[in-house]
């Protein structure tokens, strides 16, 4: 699997992209981290530490800043204005400039790929269960969701509104739980 189709796997997945526009709009949450964070909880079968995904975070931070967040803000602005929008002709322009957008996301998620490939994987359980699929499952999900409120966190250490953490946590937990059945043919994943 590269590193492009378990993001787009995810994000097409029912309310996946719904959850990432509200974390990225109510929370400054990078989607881009946040889907590379998840694909690498999945393959190395253990969560993110949060100095990871600040790593993972610094590693992209300038190409965000100076590329994908300009990309996207004329994006937005073209759907509205200024004049001569909105017209048919500034609306072919906006899928330019969307096209652009996606292909400078796609850029960041192989440079996120690059950052994240050389993490170690989960050391073995010392514990066997009596049905290791199971716990497999669950330890699966916990881990995905543990990455995904350490990427939140990273990006909304101190929210505008408290009182909206309990329901950006539960978007977080919405796209963790999404991404434990994304299939993963990527060569550093064990099947069994």
């Amino acid at each position: 699997m590269n590193h492009w189709s378990f993001p787009v796997s995810l994000y097409t997945r029912n309310g996946v992209a719904e959850a990432c526009l509200a974390l990225q709009d109510q929370a400054g949450v990078d989607v881009c981290v946040l889907l590379a964070a998840l694909l690498a909880a999945r393959i190395r079968q253990r969560p993110l530490s949060a100095t990871e995904v600040a790593q993972a975070d610094q590693h992209v931070q300038a190409w965000r800043t100076q590329v994908v967040l300009p990309l996207r803000a004329i994006r937005r602005r073209l759907k509205t204005g200024p004049q001569p929008a909105p017209t048919d002709a500034t609306d072919a322009l906006r899928q330019s400039v969307k096209a652009c957008e996606l292909a400078a996301e796609r850029l960041q998620l192989e440079a996120l790929a690059a950052c994240l490939d050389g993490l170690p994987n989960a050391a073995p359980a010392d514990d066997p269960t009596d049905d290791p699929a199971e716990a497999s499952a669950g330890q699966r999900l916990a881990n995905l969701t543990q990455t995904a409120y350490r990427v939140l966190s990273h990006f909304a250490p101190d929210p505008q509104d408290p009182a909206a953490l309990p329901a950006l946590q539960a978007l977080a937990r919405q796209v963790a739980a999404a991404a434990q059945d994304v299939p993963l043919q990527h060569p550093c994943h064990r099947d069994g």
